[in-house]
C-alpha cells in the first residue's frame, strides 16, 4: 500500500526491496513497483497487491467494526541486496513485528478498536485463545464486558508486541539448520522443503542465502553443512525490542567441501559469538572462527560502500574499466580488513591495517582521476569520497 511509504522515520521497515540507492534513501512506492517491473518477478503478485489495496485502503465501514491483530512473531520488513557476486546477490534481511506474514504497522492501519493476539501465526489467529471468545463476546453485544485479563496472549493494548532474539545468517554454498533445548528444528528437510518448529521463530531463504530468527527465551544450537567446496559469509545479530544492536560478522569462511560443517551456540545472555568448524565431517571441531568485526547495527561500511558502488554502477556513472578496478581495489582491502580477527577483536596496530588505511586512501586518490577523465559524476565522488572516510575513521577508531 502507498500508505506504508508515509511513516516518518520508520518508513524503509516497510519496504520489500532494497537496492543499493545513492544515500541508502529507500525506495518510495512508484519506484518499488518500477523496480518489480524492471526486473519482471511474480508480477502476478504485484498486480494482486495493486488491484487488493486499490479497494481496500479507503475502506470503511457504516457501522460497529473491530481489529483483531496478531503480533509478537518475526515477519519480513525489510531486504537488502548489498552485493554480486557472480549472478546472485548477497541479502541482510530485517525481521520486524508482526504475525509471521503481516507487519504489525500494517495490520493496525485500519483503526478501529484493537486487539492484540501473540499466540500464533497469521495462518491460526482466528482459533488462538481468546480471538474467537472475543468475536463471541462481540456477536452477543458483550464486548464492553470482555475480560482479557483471562488470556495470557491476548491484550487491548500493543504493549505485549515486540521481537527480542538473535537472527543468523549464511550465505551460500552452506545449509542453515537451528535447534532450541528442545529439539525442534528450523531448516532443510528430507521432503525438499525445510522445517520451522522452533515457537516464534522464523525461517526463510532467498536465492543462496538463509536465515533464521531465534527468540528470546531458549538455548539453541546452530549448524551449518557445506553444499560444495567454497567459501560462505555469517551474520549473527542481536535484536533487541525490534532493534538490530549488534552484528557479528564472519567474512569468507573457507569450506574445503561438502564433509565441512560448521556450529554455534546461541544463547540469551551471550555476549561474544565464534564458529566451531569441522573440515573432514568426522564430529571433531579442529578450528575456531571469531567474527571478522563486529559493530553496532545491521550493516558495516563496506556493506554501505558496496551499496553505493553498485548503485553508481547500475546507472552507468563509473565507466566499466574504473568499475572493476574500484571493485578489485575494495574487495581486496575488504578481504584483508577480514584477516585482523582474533579473540578479543582488537586491532594491534597491525601492518596489515596500515595497508588498509593506505590502500583506500590510494582508492580516494584515484577518484579525483576518474573524476577528471569524466569517468564519474561530481555526485558519485562525493558519495563514495564520503563512504571511504567513514570506512577509514572506523578503522581508526577501532
Amino acid at each position: 500500500s502507498s500508505f506504508y511509504f508515509d511513516q516518518g522515520d520508520d518508513y524503509d521497515y516497510y519496504l520489500s526491496v532494497f537496492e543499493g540507492m545513492k544515500d541508502h534513501v529507500p525506495l518510495s512506492y512508484g519506484e518499488s513497483f518500477d523496480y518489480f517491473n524492471n526486473i519482471n518477478l511474480n508480477t502476478h503478485a504485484r498486480d494482486w497487491n495493486y488491484n487488493l489495496h486499490s479497494a481496500i485502503d479507503d475502506f470503511s465501514v457504516n457501522g460497529k467494526a473491530y481489529n483483531i491483530v496478531g503480533c509478537a512473531w518475526p515477519t519480513i520488513g525489510k531486504i537488502m541486496a548489498i552485493n554480486k557476486q557472480g549472478e546472485k546477490y548477497e541479502y541482510v534481511l530485517h525481521y520486524i513485528d508482526g504475525d509471521g506474514t503481516v507487519p504489525l504497522k500494517s495490520a493496525e492501519f485500519f483503526k478501529e478498536p484493537l486487539a492484540y493476539s501473540h499466540e500464533d501465526i497469521h495462518s491460526k489467529l482466528s482459533s488462538a485463545l481468546g480471538v474467537r471468545n472475543l468475536v463471541s463476546a462481540i456477536l452477543e453485544g458483550e464486548e464492553e464486558n470482555f475480560d482479557y485479563g483471562a488470556y495470557d496472549y491476548f491484550s487491548a493494548d500493543n504493549d505485549v508486541c515486540s521481537i527480542s532474539g538473535t537472527q543468523v545468517s549464511f550465505h551460500s554454498p552452506i545449509e542453515l539448520h537451528a535447534f532450541d533445548s528442545l529439539g525442534n528444528h528450523n531448516g532443510p528437510n528430507e521432503y525438499s522443503s525445510y522445517d520451522q518448529e522452533i515457537p516464534k521463530s522464523a525461517y526463510d531463504i532467498i536465492e543462496g542465502n538463509k536465515f533464521t530468527f531465534l527468540p528470546l527465551g531458549d538455548d539453541y544450537v546452530v549448524e551449518g553443512i557445506a553444499e560444495r567446496a567454497g567459501f560462505f559469509n555469517a551474520r549473527i545479530q542481536k535484536v533487541l525490542d525490534g532493534e538490530y544492536v549488534k552484528t557479528f560478522y564472519f567474512h569468507r569462511v573457507h569450506m574445503k567441501g561438502a564433509s565441512t560443517s560448521v556450529r554455534s551456540q546461541i544463547s540469551d545472555e551471550q555476549e561474544d559469538y565464534f564458529l566451531l568448524l569441522d573440515q573432514d565431517g568426522d564430529g571433531v571441531y579442529e578450528e575456531e572462527i571469531y567474527p571478522s568485526f563486529v559493530y553496532v547495527g545491521d550493516l558495516n561500511p563496506f556493506d554501505y560502500f558496496l551499496l553505493d558502488l553498485g548503485a553508481l554502477y547500475k546507472e552507468g556513472e563509473i565507466e566499466k574499466g574504473a568499475n572493476n578496478f574500484l571493485r578489485a581495489k575494495i574487495k581486496h582491502y575488504a578481504e584483508l580488513y577480514s584477516g585482523l580477527e582474533n579473540k578479543k577483536y582488537d586491532w594491534q596496530k597491525s601492518a596489515i591495517k596500515i595497508r588498509i588505511r593506505l590502500g583506500l586512501e590510494f582508492v580516494k586518490f584515484r577518484l579525483d582521476f576518474y573524476e577528471k577523465k569524466d569517468w564519474i559524476g561530481e555526485e558519485g565522488l562525493e558519495v563514495l569520497g564520503e563512504d571511504i572516510d567513514s570506512i577509514i575513521s572506523f578503522i581508526d577508531s577501532n
